[in-house]
């Protein structure tokens, strides 16, 4: 078996497993590590390069990456604001603003700080540009995080966000009833599950004008049980297991078939899983 599934344990808190509690995870270096492997992904790369382009930078302009992570978009902007420039990252993991604070040592035009993304510690109209990035699916109140980003972007700005709709999980699975229950489970995706579906309408709710949406899928079609735990960017399929069964949708031996099939499945070029995220651009009313 590619891992073990265990009894039911308090150990295991969903939660803790997440990106909303980065700080609480019990090795937040794996989930540092999950993050930059899903950077890597072309789909990802393609995406953050739309969502730089729609922003519109310019000499000297002011940014804000909610929710910046390691830091790793925000460092990709800071070429195009130039020395005149500003990149500001916040986050609420201090360990992530550590990481991308190391990362950003070359860096004069970058700061990173811990904020609240539905509380910006920042006055009205103070950047050019807001961008956000697998964020809204982890709060509580996405559309206050939203109006925040149009109050602190100016008249003309720009605002774009990134987020995954994890209603888009397609794992291949034999058994379809194990199946229909595996993608109906709301752990271990976050909160708004349906995040990525929703941003066109939150955009257009929050009243921002000239709104332009994309698209891509994250595909994964290989998947080495005996070297790894599961497939870069997602959940390990260990910790997958355990959390169906803790939670109560899949007894004990369930979760271990599930874990059992998926590895002999990869074994034999029969492994697939995609998911697809969703990009939206809009700027605020110079009215």
């Amino acid at each position: 078996m590619a891992g073990g599934v265990g009894s039911a344990s308090e150990d295991f808190v969903p939660e803790r497993q997440a990106f909303s509690a980065v700080d609480e995870a019990p090795d937040p270096g794996l989930l540092i590590a999950n993050m930059d492997a899903a950077d890597a992904y072309p789909a990802v790369e393609r995406l953050r390069a739309w969502a730089a382009d729609a922003l519109t930078l310019r000499s000297g302009d002011r940014v804000l990456d909610v929710g910046c992570g390691t830091g790793a978009a925000a460092l990709a902007l800071a070429s195009r604001v130039g020395e005149r420039g500003h990149v500001r990252g916040i986050d609420a993991s201090a360990l992530m603003i550590g990481e991308a604070t190391r990362r950003s040592a070359d860096y004069a035009n970058t700061v990173f700080e811990v904020g609240d993304a539905t509380a910006l510690a920042f006055a009205d109209g103070s950047f050019d540009a807001y961008r956000s990035e697998r964020t809204l699916q982890w709060l509580a109140d996405p559309d206050l995080a939203i109006s925040e980003a149009v109050r602190v972007v100016r008249p003309g700005g720009h605002i774009v966000i990134v987020d995954t709709d994890w209603g888009t999980l397609a794992l291949d699975y034999p058994d379809n009833e194990v199946a229909r229950r595996y993608h109906a489970v709301h752990w271990p995706v976050p909160l708004n599950r349906w995040s990525g579906r929703r941003l066109l309408n939150q955009f257009r709710d929050a009243g921002l004008v000239s709104i332009d949406i994309t698209a891509e899928t994250i595909i994964a079609t290989e998947w080495d049980p005996d070297a790894t735990l599961g497939v870069r960017g997602l959940p390990p399929f260990v910790r997958q297991a355990e959390g169906l069964h803790v939670l109560g949708f899949f007894s004990e031996d369930e979760a271990a078939r599930w874990l059992d099939t998926l590895a002999a499945r990869a074994r034999a070029d029969r492994f697939f899983v995609a998911v697809t995220m969703f990009a939206v651009s809009g700027q605020k009313d110079n009215t």
